[in-house]
């Protein structure tokens, strides 16, 4: 007889499209199987994924059918550690941060973390902070590596009357979610130590080919139309 087991929460990535990365397909499978092998007995996580690339609805989608005490969403250009999950849960839940995101930067130059303070309306990118901490507070981040608790989004469905990632134009649905949260007077963190790394993808063109030259290639010269 199968025994019955408590589920902690839910780890969804960002479904609906119709390929993912091999870097993160990878990170995903050694992280289900980490955290099957440290849970303990009569414990499990609920995995799941959006039905749709449309990100607003999908985070939507995700936070209404979440199972658990939390949900860590994931987007599919990322990959990670083993241990994330167990890491940012044991963070979260240790200091009672009921919204914390890992570090992750921006793909194009000069990497900076997709991380903000000041206020809602007044955003300031993050560009540094102090070594030693294990969190610090944001105004904002992207939603790559989120780690949210399910009484977050019931605050803001039952004060707000709002779903939490609908956009708020000119915003997109990650900040709109802050934004909703801060109207809440609910805090968000970020943790330099938890990084989830960004997958930068560009296509192989002309531009990047360090032409050497047939003198130094002793390659083949090709000639075609003038």
């Amino acid at each position: 007889m199968l025994m019955h087991r408590k589920t902690l929460g839910t780890v969804a990535y960002m479904g609906g499209v119709a390929a993912v990365l091999e870097k993160f397909a990878w990170s995903w499978g050694q992280m289900v199987q980490f955290n099957a092998e440290n849970m303990r007995s009569g414990e499990q996580i609920h995995y799941a994924r959006a039905t749709a690339s449309y990100h607003a609805y999908a985070r939507n989608e995700l936070a209404e059918n979440m199972i658990g005490d939390w949900l860590l969403m994931l987007d599919t250009d990322h990959e990670f550690e083993p241990d994330l999950v167990i890491r940012m849960v044991e963070l979260a839940q240790k200091n009672k941060l009921r919204i914390l995101s890992a570090m992750y930067q921006y793909k194009g130059w000069p990497y900076a973390p997709v991380a903000f303070g000041g206020t809602p309306g007044e955003r300031r990118q993050i560009t540094d902070w102090s070594d030693g901490m294990k969190a610090f507070r944001i105004a904002s981040a992207g939603a790559g590596s989120l780690l949210v608790c399910r009484d977050v989004f019931q605050e803001i469905r039952e004060k707000l009357h709002e779903l939490p990632f609908d956009p708020i134009p000119p915003i997109g649905e990650d900040h709109s979610f802050f934004s909703r949260a801060g109207r809440c007077g609910i805090a968000a963190w970020c943790s330099a130590d938890i990084q989830s790394h960004h997958l930068e993808i560009r296509p192989v063109s002309l531009e990047l080919y360090d032409r050497p030259g047939l003198a130094a290639s002793g390659g083949t010269a090709v000639e075609g139309l003038q």
